[in-house]
């Protein structure tokens, strides 16, 4: 490598009675040259160093964060990441990131806390926050310029923000065209600001928080010998600025040039880290870059801003309720009883039972109904006596779609801790997932088989999704109503309220895509398809599990495993005009081994829904699990994702309930290869 020195620096420190600035020799260590780390991302950016000893980067066009370990191996810290941008650490590991895409500025605690800092100003979202830096006064800076289209653009400038500590949000440079990178120097006197469009480097006196003095220009980029720029930059511990260019410029806090330092990709961005915090790390493309220093890092600072509100993933206390389950097809969670506290519900292999709370005692309701297993229960208080009403699935092949398949009401007695008699109802073959749903006339079953009569490899007849409607003697005929007939392969599906009627809409996910059944009091209605290939697309390979939840701010999502049984956790947002639309798709997780089951639901108390999904084959890791994943923004872009259970459950069905009367919901989960059933109770505040 070949630095450029600037001796013409210290000819003009002389003529103004200035210090003389360092050379690029008293700042690069000995011999060294800029090697590469890692390559084969899209393009990187937005380096930054944890206190724990790792080094995180943005990789944009595939929306995630990167995470480089001391062993030098790479791994998604967080996939989707809403495009984010610019990363900085405080000293107690806290990571702030601007995430262009989802328009907003975050905090990620390192107790898996997040918090929103900013999506607005004055009322309107922010254009696309590229880059921050903390002013250590518990603030922080952050630029919003737009880059490639402007579709959505609410500001009616491209400005420089300040956070205060307590969270409050102003607008502090409104003069250039598109701000980019910025820094807060390390006395917390200085701000300096790019501004690419001109080449150009601006610094701000910083007279309190959020208070900016008037600005000028400290530099300029020659446009033979550095190209377009400055983007992303860094400081060192004197105060030296290193800023991307066509390579490395590197400036006194001046702006006074001491010298280029040539990259082999164009730099996007550059910060100091490793154990010393003397190696520059130079995201710039498909790769990332370091150079050994002498000069060490600007420290971290204590602390950023705190934000308005912050969510922590749940504390969950894990209670085994059975530890020998042959296999928990199917979970409820319902009053069996009438007592007031929910009770759960399992079909496993051979029976159906009931464990009643808070003791959870086992009771068997029924057994071998059929040969074959049971397979699927639906629970719910439909008559309003307190008393859950419950119907199962049996008789479960998947392979034989001509005469497997069983469909039963189950009567109580008067004593519901005794057996329960057994009503055989009409069924289809491969009978595999019911719920009672508020239907056109009242309550019906709603019973979907994996496949249709006859099927062979998900080709034939479509499945036949039936509604059962109560009659007032549950031991008399029993009618059915086709609810559709056109799918195939058919995993599972849920109940919402889309609008004003009393009659719930069915989210169903199948081979073919992800339907909604929006039914009035005269019938049915018509599926919409809300989640698979739009016109001219033919990458979608279907969807099993399906729930649905609310994100920020309230527009909907559906979360759904795909493929079949697949290794992807993908959710569905709901779009600006409404839901009988397409909805945007967004895979969340890669990882999984045979997902088996989904849950929506606000575990954390954020005020609005997270994604739970469980896998139930070993993953690359060897485990089996539950994981959450959590929205970030409104728009449902970004996802943090957290381990409820590592190892403990290998997940075949949960729900989502509050078992314990406190106001916060707790969650049930049954296991196939691990043969239990468990429940998972909230902790602390």
């Amino acid at each position: 490598m070949v630095l450029a020195p600037a001796p013409a620096a210290a000819v003009l420190a002389a003529l103004l009675g200035l210090p003389e600035p360092p050379s690029l020799g008293d700042l690069v260590a000995a011999g060294a040259s800029v090697e590469k780390v890692a390559g084969g991302f899209a393009f990187t950016e937005g380096p930054a160093w944890s206190p724990a000893g790792h080094l995180l980067f943005s990789d944009l066009p595939a929306s995630r964060i990167v995470k480089l370990s001391a062993d030098g191996t790479t791994s998604d810290f967080l996939m989707p990441s809403g495009q984010a941008n610019g990363l900085a650490f405080d000293a107690a590991g806290s990571l702030y990131a601007c995430q262009g895409e989802a328009r907003q500025v975050v905090r990620l605690g390192p107790d898996g806390s997040h918090a929103v800092l900013a999506a607005s100003y004055g009322g309107k979202r922010l254009n696309s926050p590229n880059d921050l830096a903390l002013d250590g006064a518990g603030g922080l800076y952050f630029t919003d310029p737009r880059y490639g289209g402007g579709e959505g653009i609410e500001q009616d400038v491209m400005g420089v923000y300040h956070v205060s500590a307590s969270g409050e949000v102003t607008r502090v440079v409104s003069s250039l065209p598109r701000p980019n990178g910025v820094l807060v120097s390390p006395d917390g006197s200085r701000l300096y600001v790019a501004s690419p469009d001109r080449r150009e480097l601006h610094l701000f006196p910083i007279e309190g928080p959020g208070r900016l003095g008037a600005g000028r220009v400290i530099f300029t980029g020659d446009g033979a010998l550095d190209g377009g720029g400055p983007d992303g930059m860094a400081l060192d511990a004197a105060g030296n600025i290193y800023a991307t260019y066509k390579g490395i410029v590197v400036l006194d806090r001046d702006g006074r040039l001491i010298g280029r330092v040539p990259v082999p990709e164009r730099p996007a961005n550059c910060t100091f880290g490793g154990a010393d915090g003397r190696t520059l790390y130079i995201a710039a493309r498909t790769g990332l870059y370091r150079l050994a220093m002498k000069a060490a890092g600007a420290p971290l600072s204590a602390r950023g801003p705190a934000g308005a509100s912050s969510v922590r993933p749940p504390r969950l206390r894990q209670v085994t309720l059975d530890a020998k389950v042959r296999i928990g097809y199917g979970i409820a969670a319902a009053d069996v009883d009438g007592d007031g506290r929910l009770d759960v519900l399992l079909a496993d292999k051979d029976v159906v039972a009931w464990y009643r709370n808070p003791s959870w005692e086992k009771h068997v309701m029924v057994e071998k109904l059929t040969q074959l297993d049971h397979v699927c229960i639906a629970a719910r208080d439909l008559d309003g006596d307190g008393k859950c009403e419950v119907a199962v699935g049996a008789g479960w092949n998947p392979g034989d779609t001509v005469g497997s398949g069983s469909v039963h009401y189950l009567v109580p007695p008067g004593d519901r801790t005794r057996r329960w008699e057994p009503v055989k109802l009409h069924h289809e073959p491969t009978v595999h997932r019911m719920k009672w749903a508020r239907g056109p006339g009242g309550w019906s079953l709603v019973v979907s088989p994996l496949h249709g009569r006859g099927n062979a490899a998900g080709e034939g007849e479509g499945i036949r999704l039936l509604a059962y409607p109560l009659p007032g003697d549950p031991r008399g005929p029993w009618e059915t109503r086709l609810v559709d007939g056109a799918l195939h392969v058919t995993h599972n599906l849920d109940l919402l309220q889309l609008d004003g009627d009393p009659e719930e809409e069915v989210l169903l996910a199948a081979k073919e895509g992800v339907y909604l059944v929006d039914p009035d009091a005269q019938g049915w209605g018509e599926k919409t398809l809300i989640g698979g290939n739009g016109p001219g697309e033919t990458g979608f390979q279907g969807s099993s599990e399906v729930r649905a939840g609310r994100l920020p701010g309230g527009r909907r999502f559906a979360a759904t495993v795909e493929p079949f049984h697949g290794t992807k956790a993908v959710v569905y947002a709901e779009p600006a005009g409404g839901p009988k639309a397409l909805w945007r798709r967004l895979e969340i997780d890669a990882s999984l081994a045979e997902g088996h089951a989904v849950a929506c639901g606000d575990l954390c108390g954020a005020g609005s829904d997270q994604a739970v999904v469980g896998w139930r084959r070993k993953d690359a890791a060897g485990k089996v699990g539950i994981r959450l994943y959590t929205p970030l923004d409104a728009g449902g872009r970004s996802w943090l994702r957290s381990t409820l259970d590592d190892g403990g459950m290998a997940c075949e069905d949960l729900v989502l309930a509050d078992l314990d009367a406190d106001g916060r919901l707790d969650m049930v989960a049954a296991g196939r290869d691990t043969h239990n059933l468990k429940a998972y109770f909230q902790e602390g505040p």
